[in-house]
Formats: structure tokens, C-alpha cells, sequence
């Protein structure tokens, strides 16, 4: 489990980017709701797949 948190931090921060981008800057409609729906799956996914690694660790800790 511990190879994925490299792979689920980097997703956190391409989601964060691709949020910040089409806040940001001026695009065409159809790219900016690309990159917000591309952003939320992004950190969607990353911030479960996070949570769950965090809640596995403690678990064999104990």
C-alpha cells in the first residue's frame, strides 16, 4: 500500500492544478468543464484513496 501514496499525492496535485488553471485562466467553455470535471474526479479520488491508506496504517498499528 505504501507504493500507491506517491501515485495519490501526485493526483492530488494535478487535480488541485487543473482546478487552479480553470479558475484562472480565460478558456473556451468546453476545456474550462473539462478540467473542473477532470479536477474533482482527480481529487476525488486521491483524497478517499488517502483517507483509506491513513485508516489501513492506524489499523495495523494497533
Amino acid at each position: 500500500m505504501v507504493k500507491n501514496v506517491p501515485l495519490l499525492i501526485s493526483m492530488l496535485l494535478i487535480g488541485l492544478s487543473a482546478l487552479t488553471i480553470s479558475q484562472n485562466a480565460q478558456l473556451p467553455e468546453p476545456l474550462h468543464w473539462v478540467l473542473i470535471i477532470l479536477a474533482v474526479i482527480l481529487n476525488m479520488t486521491s483524497a478517499v484513496g488517502l483517507i483509506l491508506h491513513l485508516g489501513i496504517q492506524k489499523a495495523n498499528q494497533n
